[in-house]
């Protein structure tokens, strides 16, 4: 018995699934997770300036004696507030990287089964095979 051939409704939602999945764009997730792991480098490299700028003014330089008192306790204080936030924002914000990263890869992964598919079925459907795709760039391409 001859597999029956798809319904209109089949096709014209095949149709859509093809257009939703060709719609879908890998490039803006891995921009995300590039930009993830910068700012959580630059929130780091604050986090240092801040420390080392504190350290000068309570140490002292130059021969200058480093503030004292309890307005330098105080000022201790908060600097390490603010440097332990900047420093955990950081984590948090690196931590998005690989979410980020991984939803780019399914993307492509997704194109790639999706292809494979209709190659695969492109006889059940009397219809000559898809031309090739283009060239999937490699994961690594999208890493900075």
């Amino acid at each position: 018995m001859a597999t029956p051939l798809p319904s209109q409704g089949d096709l014209d939602y095949l149709n859509k699934a093809i257009t939703a999945v060709n719609s879908l764009d890998p490039q803006p997730w891995f921009d995300a997770a590039t930009g993830f792991t910068d700012a959580a480098g630059q929130l780091l490299d604050i986090a240092d300036a801040v420390d080392t700028r504190a350290a000068r003014l309570l140490q002292g330089e130059g021969g200058v004696p480093g503030w004292t008192g309890e307005g330098a306790e105080a000022f201790t204080r908060i600097v390490k507030d603010l440097t332990g936030f900047l420093r955990e924002l950081a984590m948090i914000t690196r931590s998005r990287d690989a979410p980020a990263r991984a939803a780019g890869e399914d993307i492509l992964e997704l194109k790639r089964a999706f292809d494979a598919l209709l190659r695969a079925n492109a006889v059940n459907f009397d219809a000559k095979p898809p031309p090739p795709p283009e060239p999937v760039v490699p994961m690594e391409a999208y890493i900075a």
